[in-house]
């Protein structure tokens, strides 16, 4: 999942319910450690408007940060210009590899979660070496933190 918070408030992005034992022991123990007292769960295919985050499809603007979700499902048109976002984060095995990443997007960190196979994953985290482009591979029961001012 994906939470973001501001103040006191987070709304997370999971396929996961509050009672599931991944999310109980990496989400819940994240916000508790936070102190959050205004939680709102939401499935990630959700269209979202809220007064700090809004999403719609795959892509999320969160305060001054931009983030794609980058998954199976993902519907790409060819355009002009790369779309330049901040973290592309991508999920369930999706068919890419940096390279062709790197054609459709401008961005500073590539996100791989836990959803997506170890394969994937290692070879994602190679290529990115290679490049020197900045990555990161949370999984079951890691998180990584990004602030959005």
């Amino acid at each position: 999942g994906i939470v973001f918070k501001k103040g006191n408030n987070a709304l997370i992005l999971t396929d996961l319910s509050d009672t599931d034992k991944i999310y109980r022991s990496s989400i819940q123990t994240y916000l508790d450690s936070c102190q959050v007292s205004g939680r709102k769960i939401m499935n990630p295919d959700s269209d979202i408007i809220v007064p700090f985050l809004r999403k719609r499809d795959n892509y999320v603007q969160f305060g001054n940060r931009r983030l794609m979700i980058y998954s199976k499902q993902f519907q790409y048109s060819q355009q002009a210009e790369k779309l330049k976002i901040d973290y592309l984060y991508l999920k369930g095995n999706p068919s890419a590899d940096v390279a062709l990443l790197n054609k459709i997007f401008d961005y500073k960190i590539l996100i791989v979660d836990g959803s997506n196979s170890n394969q994937l994953t290692n070879r994602l985290e190679n290529e990115a070496k290679l490049i020197n482009k900045n990555y990161a591979t949370p999984g079951r029961n890691k998180s990584v933190t990004f602030v959005s001012n």
